[in-house]
């Protein structure tokens, strides 16, 4: 069964046997060529080889460089790849890698929280508190419903760490702090 093209892009990456390279795979959709992406990678340094598979791509970076700074950057060109051969819609120059940006400010936190994640919160009576900011990490409290529920580490991890890093490429750590005092709550919006 041919899948239906609903125009979403799902993709994944999976681990190869070399830790310096990643398959980025692009499940029931066949990927454009490997120069639209090299194209849209052009201003990141630590990305050093593009190879076009039959689902995806092989991406290699250059020895000593991490992935998790690079994972958001690598998903949106490959977004922006698939939508450019798709649609025909040109994209946007990405900005160089190493380009300076914004540190993450306590209001920028707050955005993305309540952009990302908002209404998952507020429909599960959560809250989370930023309690540490400064330009590599990130420190949040659970409270509420969030305290304690096992899905709260993966929609950390999975959703709100990922959009974090997307708004600030300098971050490395997105930590749960245990205990934390109240230094910067931010309330959780509920709804009637």
């Amino acid at each position: 069964m041919t899948p239906i093209d609903d125009g979403r892009i799902l993709l994944h990456a999976e681990r190869t046997a070399t830790a310096d390279t990643l398959r980025w795979v692009l499940p029931g959709r066949t990927p454009p060529p490997a120069g639209r992406l090299r194209a849209l990678l052009a201003g990141v340094p630590e990305i050093v080889r593009v190879e076009s598979l039959a689902d995806g791509f092989l991406l290699t970076k250059r020895s000593g460089a991490s992935w998790r700074p690079l994972g958001t950057v690598i998903d949106d060109a490959i977004r922006a790849a698939v939508r450019w051969h798709r649609d025909g819609e040109h994209p946007e120059p990405l900005p160089a890698f190493d380009e300076p940006a914004d540190p993450p400010t306590i209001d920028g936190v707050r955005a993305v929280i309540a952009e990302s994640i908002g209404a998952l919160l507020a429909s599960h009576g959560g809250e989370i508190e930023v309690v540490e900011v400064a330009p590599d990490r990130i420190g949040l409290a659970l409270h509420g419903a969030c305290s304690g529920c096992p899905g709260s580490t993966g929609t950390v991890d999975d959703v709100l760490a990922t959009a974090l890093r997307r708004r600030y490429p300098t971050l490395r750590d997105v930590t749960v702090v245990r205990g934390a005092r109240r230094l910067w709550p931010l309330p959780a919006r509920r709804g009637r």
